[in-house]
């Protein structure tokens, strides 16, 4: 796949599944992991956080992402 082929909600599944996984992650082990750029991934975090209400935070010091608790309440229902 090209280089920013991929669909947004294919790149947010992925997100979602690296995070679920319990890793703790950096963006740009995201960015490189999905062939996007940083921005991308930053964006694509936030509409996690802010659209899907997901419960994902930054570790400042680790540089890493990471869910703050279960996703066992959290659909992923945020298509739009």
């Amino acid at each position: 796949m090209r280089r920013g082929t991929r669909s947004m909600i294919t790149r947010c599944i992925r997100i979602v599944q690296m995070l679920v996984s319990g890793r703790k992650v950096q963006a740009h082990t995201i960015a490189e992991e999905l062939d996007v750029s940083h921005r991308t991934v930053m964006r694509d975090i936030d509409y996690l956080t802010t659209e899907c209400d997901l419960p994902i935070a930054y570790d400042r010091p680790q540089g890493t992402y990471r869910f703050t608790q279960p996703l066992y309440k959290s659909p992923m229902v945020c298509l739009s």
